[in-house]
Parts: C-alpha cells; structure tokens; sequence
C-alpha cells in the first residue's frame, strides 16, 4: 500500500518541472529588486548631486547609508507581500 514511503506520496519533478520552478523563482527574486532598486535610484538621483554641490566634492557619507537603507526596506516589503500572497497569508 505505502511502500517505502509509508503511505505519503512523493511528489517527484521531473527536469524540466526543475528548472521551470527554479526560472519563476529567480525572475521572482529579479523582479523584487527591479523593485525596489527605483525608489533607491531616485532618492540616489536628488540627494547625490544636491549634497555634492553643498560639500563642493564627492563624498561618502551618510546619503549613501539612506540609500542603501530604503533599498533593503523596499525590498524587504515587496518580498514579503510577495511571500504572503504566495503562501496564502494575509498581507498585514
């Protein structure tokens, strides 16, 4: 009756299953940071030039910290949206 498995079945992908699954994942993952790279862009594209004219050079400093930081929470927003209407939780 169950066999090896002991009565579970085993889901089984074939080749092509795999690589279909893991290419939706990865233009998932590629669209999340399409995502959430514009807004950083953006912020990037006003605070850059603004802060070098205000210093009178290029600089390191803090603006590039602010840009990086609303990267990664972009991100971290649009995959969990994501990851809830996947796996069927409701967004809070």
């Amino acid at each position: 009756m169950g066999g090896r498995t002991g009565g579970w079945q085993v889901k089984r992908y074939g080749s092509y299953q795999k690589w279909r699954y893991a290419a939706v994942w990865a233009a998932l993952i590629l669209a999340e940071l399409l995502i959430a790279a514009a807004p950083a862009v953006a912020t990037a594209a006003l605070l850059i030039p603004a802060l070098i004219k205000q210093r009178g050079r290029l600089a390191y400093g803090s603006e590039w910290i602010l840009v990086t930081l609303i990267f990664w929470l972009v991100y971290w927003m649009v995959h969990e949206l994501v990851c809830d209407r996947i796996f069927g939780k409701e967004a809070s």
